[in-house]
């Protein structure tokens, strides 16, 4: 099968992904490929594919922003791949494997003396070295007596019962103890998350104590790794010595094998090793050839449950962000709100699953309708966490306060909170009776007005203060302006202006007055002709940040209907 294995960044060579007819890979859940990529808005949520045409595969760049490379070439269109072409997509760099490794043929086992790394003069060691393949069907290796064929035909039946990892690794160590009676201890240690380094998931104990440890050696775990060979190593007075002697020597071992843990594409995700603390009975070559074949073909069992578990775990998290997602787009109003007189209009979408925008209309006392748009610095989980503290605690404040007081004590209380981030807030409260309008801006980008005569100007940037979070005990100045008949007024966060197209390049806020000063001149039409024009600029390529736009305009003097919600709010809004 062919395997796209990560050869640069954390965990390379240890992130192996096997391929059938079609892989997308990108920032979204949605991609088959998404975890390596999801920290990065320099991806694309769909930045690439690779499929299988007739009897190779291609890659194909889907109009990404920052490109896909091959081999440090750029794709054009579909382009072939070779075994061992270098896939590059930004920082992270995949390697294409068509050839099943284990047809290679493994090289005799060998006795070797290696250098020390370090002088123990009076104590050489032994230490033998066995090149390990991908898993395939076991051959007659000596060491192989039909009692320990037996006992190994009934470990691997056992493995294969069950995809819980957990079970398959207990099943493992426990039928290696029973085709080694000697062994004493065992462990089998994957990478740990986020690490590079080894940690032990399971462990066995001939006679349990429940508080030895296992004898785990870095350094012999890391060279049989970088090595892929099974190393056998015993304290003798007749060989040479190991690079890990003092360390293994530290966990008081007489005699260790320890075996790497191979994929199909004969990566190694993790170690088995069994050891041995006393003098008599030590492990000789022939337990290493058996102790290697018969972790070979366990290897098949333990990595199909580690990717069942991984796959659990990923369907889990997809879940979780789908329930954070519908959680998150409740906060947001399902509709504009009904005001005799005036029009809105309103359109939300999360560069992730969830998002860091936010918009609002909140009813407050003698008919005033405050109109919210924030910004929380940063994308994704974290982002959204913040937005559902400013929904639930702004609409409090600005409902028993006055509106200065209640963004104060909003930005009191996001200092409190020590979430580390900062949130830039725009509050516009409409007096439709009156038509007039105040504005408190908290470090957002100033609204735009624009006039009948088609002029557009930005509004009240003189008096914008510190965004939210930032310093505690601040005061905001409020303008007051009138709403006048014909107006358009539209507030938006930065994903509209530094919205970029294929080639790179901002969206911009000259564009975005451009567009509305020729658009149209109902609030509703202008609104959907912006985010039209904004879309078109992204073409295929997704957005790399959040996007809300929030507008409003009076309609005439006389009371009309009241305005009903936007049709293209509530499907973008359903279709992040």
């Amino acid at each position: 099968m062919a395997t796209l294995v990560r050869t640069r960044g954390t965990h390379q060579g240890k992130w192996v992904y096997p391929l059938g007819d079609r892989c997308v890979l990108g920032r979204s859940l949605e991609c088959d490929i998404h975890d390596v990529f999801e920290h990065t808005s320099a991806v694309s949520r769909f930045h690439a594919q690779i499929e299988r045409d007739g009897r190779r595969y291609v890659v194909e760049d889907r109009g990404s922003r920052n490109g896909t490379f091959v081999n440090d070439k750029k794709v054009t269109g579909k382009q072939p791949l070779r075994n061992g072409d270098r896939i590059t997509i930004f920082d992270v760099q995949l390697t294409f494997y068509e050839q099943d490794p284990a047809e290679a043929a493994a090289e005799p086992s060998s006795t070797v003396l290696l250098p020390p790394l370090e002088e123990l003069p009076d104590r050489p060691r032994e230490i033998t070295r066995l090149p390990v393949a991908a898993p395939a069907p076991a051959g007659n290796l000596p060491g192989y007596s039909a009692e320990r064929l037996r006992m190994l035909a009934q470990m691997l039946q056992r493995l294969g019962r069950s995809l819980d990892i957990d079970q398959t690794l207990r099943e493992l160590l426990s039928g290696l103890f029973a085709i080694f009676p000697q062994a004493e201890r065992g462990f089998v240690a994957f990478a740990a998350e986020g690490q590079e380094q080894f940690a032990a998931r399971a462990t066995h104990f001939r006679h349990p104590d429940p508080g030895a440890p296992p004898g785990i050696s870095r350094t012999l775990i890391n060279h049989v790794l970088a090595k892929r060979e099974a190393i056998l190593w015993t304290d003798r007075e007749d060989m040479a010595a190991l690079p890990a002697s003092r360390s293994i020597e530290e966990l008081n071992l007489f005699s260790v094998m320890c075996v790497p843990l191979l994929d199909a594409a004969g990566i190694p995700f993790g170690v088995v090793q069994i050891d041995r603390a006393h003098p008599d009975a030590p492990f000789v070559a022939d337990d290493l050839e058996v102790m290697a074949g018969a972790v070979s073909q366990a290897a098949v069992a333990v990595r199909y449950a580690q990717m069942y578990e991984q796959g659990l775990r990923r369907q889990a998290i997809e879940r979780d962000l789908q329930l954070a997602q519908r959680v998150q787009l409740s906060l947001l109003p399902a509709s504009c709100p009904p005001c005799p007189g005036y029009e809105f209009f309103a359109y939300y979408q999360a560069a992730y699953e969830v998002g860091g925008d936010y918009y609002d209309f909140v009813r407050l006392p003698d008919g005033r309708l405050a109109l919210v748009v924030a910004d929380v610095s940063g994308k994704g989980v974290s982002a959204a966490l913040l937005v559902a503290k400013l929904s639930g605690e702004l609409k409090y404040y600005l409902s028993c306060e006055p509106t200065r007081a209640a963004v104060a004590r909003m930005n009191d209380s996001l200092c409190q909170s020590g979430a580390g981030r900062f949130v830039t807030l725009l509050v516009a409260v409409l007096e439709p009776a009156a038509s007039a309008l105040t504005l408190i801006n908290a470090g957002h980008l100033a609204p735009l007005r624009r006039r009948p005569s088609g002029v557009v100007e930005a509004v009240g940037e003189s008096s914008r203060g510190v965004a939210l979070g930032i310093l505690p005990g601040q005061h905001y100045d409020e303008q007051r302006f009138e709403v006048e008949a014909g107006d358009l007024w539209f507030a938006f966060t930065d994903g509209f202006t530094e919205a970029r197209n294929q080639r790179g390049e901002m969206y911009g806020a000259d564009r975005l007055r451009e567009q509305l000063a020729k658009g149209p001149e109902a609030v509703r039409a202008s609104g959907e002709g912006l985010v039209r024009d904004v879309q078109q600029y992204l073409g295929n390529q997704p957005p790399s940040d959040d996007m809300c736009l929030v507008g409003w305009g009076r309609t005439g003097n006389v009371p009309g209907p009241a305005a009903r919600p936007s049709e293209l709010t509530l499907t973008k809004r359903l279709a992040t």
